[in-house]
């Protein structure tokens, strides 16, 4: 009896790719034109965006890969059984790795607030942060990462999503430590987008990620947003360009964070 081997998609990954950003970026600028809504920042890092195309972004990912992949985009990670959950714990996982590296620079004197608080937007920041961080999201841990695997396998998919998304961020910093924490940060993401076979958790922790860093501490370099923030520690720690997620702290809360997810989860399968 012949194999059967499963379906892949009906066009070359780069092809489908290369259609889905021409789809998002004319579609979403084009509702942002007729809808005249201006043009708005993503705070807490990321590219910057506008809320038609990342909204866009969204709403066309599950679309293309029902179409090009011939395939569920519940196996993109989106099936609703425990997504709220694993969405709350990643979360609070990204909430503490943020915090906890935070708080270690401000005891030692490296980090203050000369205004306090003043300017923190952590309300606004909640929705804004969610929505950009469910895109990215959708994209690498979603659709590559199920495409990638469909072609060839787990690991390929996972290494490959996170050297992609080490790109993406080097188009907005080439600094070599912040390409080095994106591909870490895609690494996390990406095996925890397998292990929980829900994208739940990489959104809960990516969304945290962005909130603490920009609209509730101030410490994210690239988006301007949240309160003033003053460095007086080392500049590797904390480059000015790329803020926090440049800088040798969010390397090693990466690594532990790594560690920690992958003991916690093989004596959860034990």
């Amino acid at each position: 009896m012949a194999e059967v081997r499963p379906k892949v998609g009906r066009w070359p990954l780069w092809a489908q790719m290369a259609l889905y950003v021409a789809a998002v970026v004319i579609l979403g600028l084009g509702t942002e034109v007729l809808t005249d809504s201006g043009t708005t920042a993503a705070p807490g890092g990321g590219t910057g965006g506008r809320w038609p195309v990342a909204v866009t972004g969204i709403a066309v990912a599950p679309l293309f890969y029902r179409f090009f992949e011939r395939r569920s985009p519940l196996e993109m990670g989106l099936r609703m059984t425990g997504f709220g959950r694993w969405m709350a714990g990643g979360a609070l996982w990204g909430a503490a790795g943020v915090a906890l590296s935070v708080s270690i620079l401000w005891m030692v004197g490296w980090l203050s607030w000369p205004r306090g608080f003043a300017g923190a937007s952590p309300i606004r920041g909640i929705f804004v942060c969610l929505v950009f961080a469910l895109w990215e999201e959708l994209v690498f841990r979603g659709y590559l990462l199920s495409a990638i695997r469909n072609r060839f396998d787990l690991r390929t998919a996972v290494v490959g999503t996170s050297l992609l998304y080490a790109l993406y961020g080097a188009m907005e910093s080439p600094r070599p430590l912040f390409v080095c924490n994106t591909f870490l940060l895609g690494m996390l993401l990406a095996q925890s987008r397998e292990r929980a076979e829900s994208l739940g958790w990489a959104v809960g922790f990516h969304w945290m990620w962005r909130v603490f860093q920009g609209p509730l501490f101030g410490v994210d370099g690239m988006s301007n947003v949240g309160p003033l923030v003053v460095w007086h520690g080392p500049v590797w720690l904390y480059p000015g360009e790329t803020g926090l997620a440049g800088g040798a702290v969010v390397t090693a809360m990466l690594i532990v964070c790594q560690g920690l997810f992958h003991n916690l989860w093989s004596r959860r399968s034990s």
